[in-house]
């Protein structure tokens, strides 16, 4: 538990399906107009990534859910994502998910010869646009670990034998999915307005430092939790009919909550902004 927490906290991601692990972009206001492009870019890609790599499992999984008898679930996950149809939405050289962001990556940051920013090293993260990139690892492999935990009745993540969700439960799992997915990638909007601020040297950076002390940013963030929040609340921890899956059991990655879901968001977002935007 605690090596995939590990791994959680201290990628980046940001779930528009199943998962979030989003990266956000916070400018420097001493960066070169062309490295803050690659910088921005970088965030901007990484984030449809995530919510692109997220929707091929969800897609996957509730194929699987149709099925008679129900599953199996297992070809929806890593490491292999079996499943012909997942494979080649995550994996296809030419439309999947890895391929766009990797080519919107170096499309940004090979422009000019400053458009990457020294501290990118190893370099390969702006010149590698397949699944070795180590932004696309870090990313694609919070995605692996957090799709199982949110679809923790399929993956049987949680120690029980692996199953299918009724339909309120199945609800719940979807409906939890979306939210959180469209709150990592509002959470970074937020940030990518500050850094845009910022670099325009109308608020100081620090202010975009997170947590963000800028007044407008906070402002922005609160209210995608608020909003996160009663979406969550609605499929999932209300009062009955709503039914959530048994093994969202208040453990470190399946909270008994919205707050506990989203401050796993709010974690992995906080603890990547520096990786994309490291730029001294």
């Amino acid at each position: 538990m605690l090596a995939r927490m590990k791994m959680w906290s201290c990628t980046s991601a940001a779930v528009a399906g199943l998962c979030f692990a989003a990266t956000t972009v916070l400018a420097q206001v001493t960066l070169t107009k062309d490295a803050f492009k690659c910088e921005s870019a970088t965030g901007k890609a990484l984030t449809k990534f995530v919510g692109a790599k997220g929707k091929c499992i969800q897609k996957c999984l509730a194929t699987a859910q149709k099925a008679v008898p129900p599953g199996p679930f297992v070809q929806c996950f890593a490491p292999t994502y079996s499943d012909p149809v997942t494979h080649a939405c995550i994996f296809d050289p030419a439309k999947g998910a890895v391929a766009k962001a990797g080519a919107a990556i170096v499309k940004a940051c090979t422009a000019l010869p400053d458009s990457c920013p020294q501290c990118y090293t190893p370099t390969t993260k702006c010149t590698d646009s397949t699944s070795t990139n180590p932004f696309l690892m870090s990313s694609g492999g919070s995605i692996d670990v957090f799709a199982q935990e949110l679809a923790c009745m399929q993956s049987g993540i949680s120690g029980a034998m692996p199953a299918a969700p009724d339909k309120a439960q199945a609800k719940c799992e979807k409906g939890l999915s979306n939210a959180v997915g469209k709150f990592a990638a509002a959470k970074s909007k937020c940030y990518a307005k500050c850094g845009t601020n910022a670099f325009n040297g109308k608020i100081p950076q620090s202010a975009c430092t997170p947590p963000a002390t800028d007044s407008a940013t906070m402002t922005c963030v609160a209210n995608a939790n608020t909003k996160a929040t009663l979406s969550i609340n609605k499929v999932c921890f209300g009062p009955l009919p709503i039914e959530t899956p048994p093994c969202y059991d208040g453990t470190l990655l399946r909270p008994s909550d919205a707050a506990g879901w989203l401050a796993l968001v709010e974690m992995s977002l906080d603890t990547s902004i520096p990786t994309v935007a490291c730029a001294p």
